[in-house]
This record gives structure tokens, C-alpha cells and sequence, in this order.
């Protein structure tokens, strides 16, 4: 049976970056003129600061997570793996995770 997770079948970092930035900030960037208007400055700019910082910091570790899965899991040709995002989020979270994204 075919299991893509094993074969080191998946993208590259910058593919995976993009796919991070393009989900994550993109329809963040569409509602901000909203969330401005209706909360005022005094609190949207400390709130979007903190936003940055919190996403900043969680696409570090999505990409640790993904370079330490990669470098752990040996392709065909012994080099590593590059893992998908689904492919990492299976590994983290099993079927259910990989189900969710």
C-alpha cells in the first residue's frame, strides 16, 4: 500500500512559507481597515503589534517543527525529505490532524 507520508514526497520551504503567509495573513490584511474603525487606535495598535509578534513566533515554530521533520525522515536517495504541510501536520496529529488541514 502507498503511503505518501513515507515516500519524501513534498514541497520546499519557501513553498511552505508562502502557504503559511499566504493563509495566516491574508484575510487578516483584508479586515484590518475594519478592526481599526471599529476599535480606535490606542487599541488596534498595541493588539496588531502583539498579532505580529504571536504569528512571528508561531511560523518559527511551524518551521523548526518542519525542518526537524524533514531532516529526520530520509528520502529515497538518503537525502532529507521534504515534507508537505498536511504531510507534518499528519505527523504531529495523526489522521485527524491531517484531516483538519
Amino acid at each position: 500500500e502507498f503511503d505518501p507520508h513515507m515516500s519524501g514526497i513534498g514541497g520546499n520551504l519557501t513553498s511552505a512559507m508562502l502557504g503559511v503567509v499566504k493563509g495566516m495573513v491574508g484575510p487578516a490584511i483584508l479586515y484590518l481597515p475594519h478592526g481599526f474603525a471599529s476599535a480606535g487606535y490606542i487599541a488596534a495598535l498595541p493588539l496588531m503589534t502583539l498579532s505580529t509578534i504571536m504569528y512571528l513566533y508561531s511560523s518559527r515554530c511551524l518551521l523548526d517543527a518542519w525542518k526537524l521533520e524533514s531532516d529526520r525522515s530520509k528520502g529515497v536517495d538518503g537525502h532529507a525529505a521534504l515534507l508537505s504541510y498536511p504531510e507534518l501536520a499528519f505527523r504531529a496529529l495523526g489522521p485527524t490532524g491531517e484531516a483538519l488541514v
